[in-house]
């Protein structure tokens, strides 16, 4: 193989690699606030990057406070994470509809998220990754985490 081939087949390598969504297990501190209560706080969320994206969150069902969740009628379908279902947040008479999604039965890529829920921070009253604030994002897509902390 020639050199030029070479490194165009390396190019198109790359290209597809930096184009795959990545799934982790991280450490980051994750607060979610709703209505003056916290209502989701861990410390091993699932950190997902998919590329030209910001990252998103998803936190173990266990940290969630689900009573405070109630199921919806929305589902969305992900061709490399699943069908997803919703639920609206409500709490104390404060009601964020379609607010918390799931992957109850991921695909094999994204088992890493199975029995952990993400929440959309446009809609919640505040939510942190180590003790700093999300910012919501100004392009229009709302279920990004983007903070100053690196991942976020």
């Amino acid at each position: 193989m020639t050199n030029t081939k070479q490194a165009i087949k390396n190019s198109e390598t790359s290209n597809r690699q930096s184009k795959i969504p990545t799934v982790e297990k991280t450490k980051d501190r994750i607060t979610v606030i709703f209505n003056n209560e916290i209502i989701a706080e861990t410390n091993h969320p699932v950190l997902v990057k998919e590329p030209g994206l910001p990252p998103v969150y998803y936190i173990p069902e266990e940290d969630v406070k689900m009573e405070a969740l109630q199921s919806s009628d929305r589902q969305t379908h992900c061709p490399w994470k699943g069908d997803a279902e919703y639920f609206h947040v409500s709490l104390n008479g404060t009601v964020a509809r379609n607010t918390a999604w799931r992957y109850p039965n991921p695909k094999k890529r994204f088992m890493k998220g199975k029995d952990h829920l993400s929440f959309y921070p446009s809609k919640l009253e505040a939510c942190y990754i180590n003790g700093k604030k999300v910012r919501l994002q100004e392009d229009g897509f709302f279920a990004g985490w983007v903070s100053e902390v690196e991942g976020g």
